[in-house]
Formats: structure tokens, C-alpha cells, sequence
């Protein structure tokens, strides 16, 4: 057995096995360099997953942004955050090479440790209520497959709605969807604070930011009976 199966096996006994799926966007720090004791005062990157082999190494596509390769370097220490299914995750990792053609792609290091925090204060009622979403890069029909009284999963169909990959982590929408019996639409300012994209489908975890009494009522209402049935 070579000594490169040999660490992947090891690591496979120590290290839990990373539940992210490709096309998720996460938020990478720069951290601290070989050897440094200061920490970078850069902001986070938003970066998106477009490859990884477990246990070995994750492959993140980086925006061009001015200045951003004189800071990738072999060794440099980075922190990742993402969000899944209403977990935050967060790992630190280190750069081990990079790529600027076709695209600027970063291969760091498999993380050894996962930090994970729970996000979600109120139970989900699974559901699949057909919704509209208002944003900046246009209307965008999707279903809304499970909902609490803080937020919801939505679900787009990209095909014909490709504007949807446009979309990031922390934007501002609206959201239109119906949760009363008489079918009256309801609408509530929602923040965008998990988005992946697996094939056709995107995916976000979004949270509800402000509505009128109707919206409130009709949600605490739907939940309500959506609970009786279960």
C-alpha cells in the first residue's frame, strides 16, 4: 500500500466525511501564513464548489477580483463557511495550488475538523407550495418545499430561468406565494442565506425578514393546520 493510501485511509478513521454538494456557494478568509502570527484583515471571498475528492482536496472557483492572486500561495491558511440545510459549517483548510485558466480555481486541503451551529429556531413543515421570488435579476417561479415561521427551502428550476445562477448568498428578495385557503397571495422581504445549484435545480434556504399581519397570520395559520395533519 502506498503511503498516499495509506494517509487517505487514516484520514478516512479520524475525519468526518464533508456534506457539501457541488455547485454550493461558500464564503472563504484568508487566515494566517505559514509560520505568521497576524491575521489577515481581508473580507470573505464568495467562492463556489466546482469539484472535490473526499478526504483529499476541495477545488473552489474564485471571482477576478484585483489583487487576489498575489494572495494565493502555497500554505496560506484559509477559513470556509457554508451553509447546509440550516447548519452553518465552518473549516479551516490551506491553499495547495491553483489554476487561472480556464477559470481562477483553488485547491485547498480536505478540512480535519468541521465546526457545525444549527440555524433553525422553529420546526419545518415539509410542503410544496408553488412561489414567485422578486429580485434583481428578474421574477422566478419556484416551489417551496418545506417552511417554518422564520423561513423557507425554495427550489428554482434553472431550465428557462437561467438568470437564477446569478443569484448569491445575503441578496434581498421578495417572495410571493399563497398560504391561505382562499388562495389570496401573500408576500414577505426575504434574505437569501444558503444557495447551491445541483444540475438543473437551484436550491436556497431563505429567511423571512418583514411582512404585513396578513403574512404572519396566514403562515402561522398553514403551519398550524400543516401540524394537525402530522
Amino acid at each position: 500500500m502506498s503511503q498516499g493510501t495509506t494517509t487517505i485511509q487514516r484520514r478516512r478513521e479520524i475525519t468526518p466525511r464533508l456534506t457539501i454538494n457541488i455547485g454550493s456557494k461558500v464564503l472563504m478568509r484568508f487566515g494566517l501564513t505559514a509560520g505568521s502570527s497576524q491575521e489577515s484583515s481581508s473580507g470573505e471571498i464568495q467562492a463556489e464548489l466546482v469539484g472535490l475528492s473526499h478526504y483529499e482536496y476541495l477545488i473552489l472557483r474564485l471571482p477576478p477580483m484585483p489583487g487576489l492572486l498575489s494572495k494565493l500561495a502555497m500554505g496560506i491558511s484559509i477559513k470556509v463557511r457554508f451553509i447546509h440545510e440550516g447548519t452553518a459549517c465552518l473549516f479551516a483548510a490551506e491553499v495547495l495550488a491553483y489554476v487561472t485558466k480556464p477559470a481562477l480555481l483553488v485547491f485547498i486541503s480536505y478540512p480535519q475538523s468541521l465546526e457545525a451551529l444549527p440555524l433553525r429556531q422553529h420546526r419545518r413543515i415539509t410542503c410544496a407550495i408553488p412561489a414567485l421570488i422578486r429580485s434583481r435579476v428578474g421574477d422566478l417561479k419556484g416551489i417551496i418545499c418545506d417552511l417554518s415561521n422564520g423561513g423557507c427551502r425554495l427550489v428554482l428550476d434553472m431550465r428557462g430561468q437561467s438568470t437564477a445562477r446569478q443569484l448569491q448568498v445575503g441578496e434581498n428578495a421578495v417572495l410571493q406565494a399563497s398560504l391561505s385557503p382562499d388562495g389570496a397571495p401573500n408576500a414577505v422581504s426575504a434574505t437569501l442565506r444558503s444557495v447551491e445549484m445541483e444540475q438543473f435545480r437551484f436550491v436556497s434556504g431563505v429567511s423571512f425578514d418583514s411582512a404585513d399581519d396578513r403574512f404572519w397570520a396566514s403562515l402561522e395559520s398553514f403551519l398550524e393546520s400543516a401540524s394537525n395533519l402530522l
